[in-house]
């Protein structure tokens, strides 16, 4: 717990560095023409959509209660990126990357640290709509992980889409990704999983915002009666802008309300963002 300790410290430690670095003007929120959220506009409608047409750079600190047999803590930390590109005849590549770091319990007392497998999804995206914006691509899992209790010893592929509304005052959609493993190490058992991430995010006024932004997952392998993990929670963010770019910090609260055995009971998030202008 001292290590799970210190990293929520530094965690909050960053949070506040960033608020207090993030003063600065705001202004009337308002939906592109396009349909993508611009930064001007409201950025609070970007920190949870994949396919915002901005550059958007999160850390997440994750607290996972109750894992494992001995029911003890896992923490956490997310590096994530989203990263749009502009295609001929008015596509768009959307890259959603993440890499986590981690520190897994391992039985009754010990304990590891290392990075976790690193998440790749690409996301083509033809011409939108004023308010709907859809893409469909492909989902990689690369085997990053240092210690073989942290990642799945897998490269896993398959295919994965987004679709995206937007209004003025708020945001809603979902992204859906099946994978299966296609290579990696013979003595780890095979990957089939689906993961839906759906989200709603409620703009209040012009720099807070509530939000869900739950994943469900299904794993078609387990050993167990019980694949799914179906998480139910929520929480509250707060947007500060400074000059062209943003700072972004929310608290979440989920509880994993469907889960098979060993998997947390509960998890809180901290996360604090950037946005940028693409």
């Amino acid at each position: 717990m001292k290590l799970t300790t210190a990293g929520l410290c530094c965690l909050f430690a960053l949070l506040a560095a960033g608020s207090a670095m993030a003063a600065g003007p705001t202004g009337e929120p308002a939906v592109g023409a396009a349909g993508a959220v611009k930064l001007a506009a409201d950025p609070a409608l970007a920190v949870e959509n994949p396919l915002a047409r901005v550059v958007n750079l999160q850390l997440n600190g994750n607290v996972n209660f109750d894992k494992g047999a001995a029911e003890r803590t896992q923490a956490v930390g997310l590096f994530g990126a989203t990263i749009p590109v502009d295609l001929p005849r008015r596509w768009n590549l959307f890259l959603n990357a993440s890499l986590p770091v981690m520190d897994q319990p391992v039985g009754v007392a010990d304990r590891v640290q290392g990075l976790g497998d690193t998440t790749l999804n690409l996301f083509f995206s033809p011409p939108s709509s004023p308010h709907w914006v859809f893409a469909a691509g492909s989902s990689i899992v690369l085997p990053t992980a240092t210690d073989a209790t942290l990642g799945q010893g897998k490269w896993d592929a398959g295919p994965a889409m987004a679709l995206v509304h937007t209004e003025r005052t708020w945001v809603a959609g979902a992204a859906v990704s099946q994978s299966w493993s296609i290579t990696g190490a013979n003595d780890r058992l095979g990957v089939s999983r689906l993961l839906i991430s759906p989200f709603v995010t409620w703009r209040l006024d012009k720099s807070w915002y509530l939000f869900t932004a739950p994943t469900l997952s299904a794993d078609w392998n387990t050993t167990t009666n019980r694949a799914w993990t179906v998480p139910l929670g929520g929480g509250v963010g707060h947007v500060i802008r400074r000059g062209k770019h943003a700072v972004n910090f929310a608290v979440q609260a989920y509880a994993n309300v469907v889960r098979p055995n060993g998997a947390p009971s509960w998890q809180l998030r901290l996360t604090t963002g950037w946005v940028f202008p693409k």
